[in-house]
């Protein structure tokens, strides 16, 4: 993967309700886009169609030049973690739950669990591989949910691209710090959606603000000492967010 472009892209629900409307960007191989709004602003939906779980009403979605929607093997370039990663473990351990994916297209057991075991290792959690998910604090099963996408890439995750729908949610000071540490060393290209500007800020090679459904700011940030938007009281408060916490 070389590009991801997002080009015109316009999604509504039954009875008419936009859930964007015109959305064009595109992301660079290995950078880290974070895509910022608040509640209702289209970013979970934005994810969603970018991983081809959903096609749009307009515009398309391409990959180096070709459509998501016309490639046989969309669902090999990219891997969704959902805003809750109970939806996503439900499997009696956390290795079968990581190992899923490769499970279901064939592969042996011995090397699913293999390779399963290889990705809870990027993200530090082989120690809770044999545990039931119930049984995980809310950043062991973030941390299980984001192996279970890197275990389908199959190692080669610097030509992928993970998407992380509100990462930080529900999470504890440490286990959030924990989590953005993960995020910030893995090489893949990443989309992160989340209304934490605090974690934008440590994550973000640039940020693309939503707001009504449509773009409303796009900017390149270079951490505390060049944030670009993300430090613009004024603008951030006209479409419905707050400063960081940094620069209050």
């Amino acid at each position: 993967m070389k590009k991801l472009s997002v080009s015109g892209i316009t999604y509504t629900y039954e009875g008419g309700l936009y859930a964007l409307d015109g959305v064009t960007f595109d992301v660079q191989k290995g950078s880290c886009l974070c895509v910022a709004g608040a509640n209702g602003s289209g970013k979970s939906t934005l994810l969603a169609l970018i991983a081809g779980c959903m096609k749009p009403a307009r515009g398309d979605i391409y990959i180096d030049g070709i459509s998501i929607f016309k490639q046989k093997n969309r669902f090999s370039d990219t891997g969704i973690v959902f805003q809750e990663p109970d939806n996503q473990l439900f499997m009696p351990t956390v290795w079968e739950d990581v190992a899923f994916a490769l499970l279901k297209k064939g592969m042996s057991a011995a090397a699913a669990k293999e390779t399963a075991l290889a990705a809870l290792r990027m993200v530090d959690a082989e120690y809770i591989a044999e545990r039931a998910p119930y049984k995980l604090s809310g950043g062991e099963k973030q941390r299980a949910a984001i192996a279970s996408v890197l275990s389908a890439f199959q190692g080669n995750i610097e030509d992928k691209i993970l998407l992380v729908d509100e990462p930080s949610a529900a999470l504890d000071p440490h286990a959030r710090k924990n989590i953005i540490a993960l995020l910030r060393r893995l090489s893949c290209t990443k989309i992160i959606a989340s209304h934490d500007l605090d974690l934008v800020l440590d994550l973000a090679d640039r940020v693309l603000f939503l707001y009504k459904n449509h773009v409303a700011g796009d900017s390149p940030v270079k951490g505390r000492a060049s944030p670009g938007l993300l430090s613009d009281e004024a603008f951030l408060q006209s479409i419905g967010l707050e400063l960081p916490l940094t620069f209050c």
